[in-house]
């Protein structure tokens, strides 16, 4: 992997949300929302584009247009592993997803918190077994 402009695909890089908007709150339903962070994904052609990651304790979505429109719900529990790039310049991850498309972000500065809180509630969903992470340079 390497280093990736992604200036070209728009990206703001902001802090954390760890406030629930009205926008969110349509989406999140009865599930205790955690936080929301900008990132960018790939898509099939690796094509970048802006999303919402948004993780619950159930669940992480990924939101289009302004948090309007859902593009992905995936369980916690569904989710199989994490490959993360340990290369000095690049701050990609993918999430493995079992029998779905794995997702294939840039995050900027919340690589790390993503993958932290992943890993927790994957535990906490699963009785205490660890969520697999890979790592390639």
């Amino acid at each position: 992997m390497h280093a990736i402009d992604v200036k070209a695909v728009k990206f703001v890089e902001e802090p954390v949300n760890l406030n629930l908007t009205a926008e969110l709150k349509k989406h999140v339903g009865g599930e205790v929302f955690l936080f929301s962070c900008n990132i960018v994904k790939y898509n099939s052609f690796g094509w970048r584009n802006g999303r919402t990651f948004l993780l619950t304790q159930e669940s992480l979505m990924l939101l289009k247009n302004k948090c309007r429109n859902l593009r992905r719900k995936v369980a916690i529990n569904s989710i199989i592993g994490i490959t993360m790039s340990y290369h000095h310049e690049s701050s990609e991850m993918i999430i493995h997803v079992g029998k779905e498309e794995d997702i294939r972000i840039l995050s900027p500065g919340h690589r790390k918190q993503i993958m932290d809180s992943l890993k927790m509630f994957y535990a906490t969903k699963t009785k205490g077994v660890n969520l697999p992470i890979y790592a390639v340079r």
